[in-house]
């Protein structure tokens, strides 16, 4: 058989086998699918703040729609120190009274101001502290500030100490309120009183619920 001819044969014969195979092994890129796409995540939104708590006063009432308390529709009362420091001049404590004289609830908020007319002397009251607690003042209830009043240095001789003045007329203005109201000034037994200033100074405190 001619060299030529049995060479064309083994050729056939080797197509046929691989044939019957399967072909031929592809190779790694003929392996490998289609290419993939990374989905990108949604960016997560931040957690939404928690809703802000209504304020409210501190015996938990709510403060929103609570008009402020005017003092046309409040009776005011300021009950005098009777002890006997206030009597030599020396120191007074007392309470100013706020009652609510309507139907509805009225809000009470800042220091209350004081002020005490003896003659040509007038004394205006300062606040008592840096920051008032606002308060809702039911109908009929009465709300108390406390009164303090400074009127010599300690250990002053009673010669240097200033000329006591009574005040029979005090009058309340409200934190934020434009006009003046009176008060009656009594002592601790709600007899006819007069606050007794000697020179010093009268502060005032934010006011609580009276609880008699």
């Amino acid at each position: 058989m001619p060299d030529t001819l049995r060479a064309v044969l083994t050729a056939a014969a080797l197509t046929l086998a691989l044939s019957a195979c399967g072909g031929e092994d592809p190779g790694p890129a003929d392996k490998a699918g289609p290419p993939t796409t990374a989905t990108p995540r949604p960016a997560s939104s931040p957690p939404s703040a928690p809703p802000s708590a209504a304020a409210t006063d501190s015996a938990g009432i709510p403060l929103e729609g609570v008009a402020r308390c005017e003092g046309l529709n409040m009776l005011y009362e300021v009950v005098v120190d009777d002890g006997p420091a206030a009597a030599r001049g020396e120191a007074g404590r007392g309470k100013l009274l706020a009652l609510n004289n309507t139907e509805g609830p009225c809000l009470l908020d800042g220091f209350p101001t004081l002020t005490a007319e003896a003659g040509t002397v007038t004394l205006t009251s300062t606040p008592l502290g840096a920051r008032a607690e606002p308060m809702v003042l039911k109908a009929g209830k009465e709300a108390v500030a406390v009164l303090r009043h400074r009127a010599a240095e300690a250990g002053a001789s009673p010669s240097a100490r200033p000329v006591c003045t009574e005040a029979r007329t005090v009058r309340v203005t409200l934190a934020g309120a434009r006009t003046t109201h009176p008060a009656k000034v009594v002592d601790s037994g709600n007899r006819p009183a007069a606050l007794a200033f000697c020179g010093g100074s009268l502060a005032t405190d934010h006011f609580r619920l009276f609880m008699g």
